[in-house]
């Protein structure tokens, strides 16, 4: 386990790298990476950001399927001070133009295309006066406050940069990036500065970003503790990355553990167990829609897995036997509780519970956290088993919504 004094999303991968170097810690599409190649395309990936001129607490907004670029970017970010904003990639042009104005994003990263689904051409949608700005410099209507768009693959945007272009200019002979720069960049960021901004789902309303700070880091860490993950699990990461799943307990715990994480730019679950059988995957992760597919593919055609355990949400009534049936087929599974204001799982079990206590229950508070079960409508704390509001508060819940001052109230 990487130690942390004060945790810092960007240092994770250097000191990973001066931990387990040379061994693998990606893989994706066939292409593989070791910690200290890893490593070194985040700060590569780093100076790229400063180089294009984004600034300690800008907020960087990444609209982009899984890939490695989405890994090197949640820690460069992390590493120069500025701030993350994950785009939902179901996102349509009005969504993404809501979401990267509401939270004032200086910067704009995006595939340009995945599969049937054409992001560039979404975003000049939204954007019909891009064309007006003048070598790069933004000037749109709908996004007054982006200062600069990056393209990952082929597009004819105009007044944009690619994704090539910013990874070279950190690099580049006489007007690159130092290693003094990134440093300075890199110590100045504090545990109590902004690390993301979250988008809730939006169901009651427009969505509300969520703000918060590295301090998350100590609970996804005490998280890895409970579960025993270790240097010699290999995570199924086909979560997305866009949603705090994904983020927080397959992409920083497999690299905050040493682990090895197989990255999937989509959930195909025929896919996902060929992949886990090859690679001798030893944890997959999954909401009851995932681990229903995943029964569905092993039923229809086995594979021999080294699976060790899962990770499964559940502990509502409709995915209890669907979870009983997971520990049958895959082996056990640990359960847990969160939400994007309060983080991923501020709740869990372990492998040591029972199997009631694994599939039917969420576990109990995590370190740090505290718990009350209220009548919604006067506040007051209901007895044991009594069903309620469930109420939780602790060092690492949302900061605030952004830019929404009565909502945070």
């Amino acid at each position: 386990m990487v130690e942390l004094e004060q945790p810092i999303l960007g240092d994770l991968p250097a000191l990973a790298a001066q931990r387990w170097g040379d061994r693998e810690v990606l893989c994706f599409e066939g292409q593989r990476w070791s910690f200290a190649e890893f490593s070194y395309a985040v700060d590569r990936c780093a100076r790229g950001l400063i180089a294009i001129g984004v600034e300690p607490g800008e907020r960087v907004a990444v609209w982009m399927v899984n890939r490695p670029e989405w890994l090197f970017l949640m820690y460069a970010v992390a590493k120069v001070g500025a701030v993350i904003v994950p785009m939902n990639t179901r996102y349509r042009s009005e969504d993404v133009a809501y979401a990267v104005a509401q939270s004032r994003c200086a910067t704009l990263i995006v595939n340009a295309r995945s599969g049937p689904v054409d992001y560039a051409a979404m975003l000049a949608e939204s954007m019909p006066d891009l064309a007006a700005g003048r070598d790069g410099a933004l000037r749109l209507s709908q996004y007054p406050d982006l200062k600069r768009l990056v393209v990952l693959g082929e597009s004819d945007l105009p007044n944009t940069r690619s994704w090539d272009s910013m990874m070279s200019a950190g690099t580049a002979a006489g007007s690159g990036v130092s290693d003094e720069a990134l440093a300075t960049r890199a110590t100045a960021v504090d545990s109590n500065d902004a690390l993301m901004v979250l988008y809730t789902s939006g169901t009651t309303g427009d969505p509300k970003g969520a703000v918060h700070t590295h301090a998350v880091i100590r609970n996804t860490r005490e998280r890895a503790e409970i579960y025993g993950m270790n240097e010699a699990d290999v995570h199924m990461n086909y979560m997305p990355l866009f949603h705090l799943y994904g983020f927080s307990e397959v992409a920083i715990i497999a690299l905050m553990t040493g682990g090895r994480q197989v990255l999937m730019s989509g959930f195909d679950a025929p896919q996902v167990l060929d992949l886990a059988e090859a690679e001798a995957a030893t944890i997959l992760h999954g909401f009851d829609a995932h681990w229903l597919d995943l029964l569905a593919a092993q039923d229809a055609r086995p594979r021999r897995l080294s699976m060790r355990f899962g990770t499964y949400p559940s502990g509502t009534d409709a995915s209890v036997d669907i979870c009983r049936r997971v520990q049958d087929v895959f082996g056990p599974t640990v359960s847990g509780w969160g939400m994007t204001e309060a983080w991923g799982f501020v709740a869990c079990n372990s492998l040591d519970d029972s199997v009631e206590q694994r599939t039917a229950a969420s576990g109990k508070p995590m370190p740090g956290y505290e718990f009350r079960v209220v009548d919604p409508d006067t506040g007051v704390d209901l007895p044991d088993e009594a069903p309620g509001e469930l109420l939780a508060r602790g060092y690492a819940q949302m900061r605030e919504y952004f830019d929404k001052p009565v909502e945070t109230a």
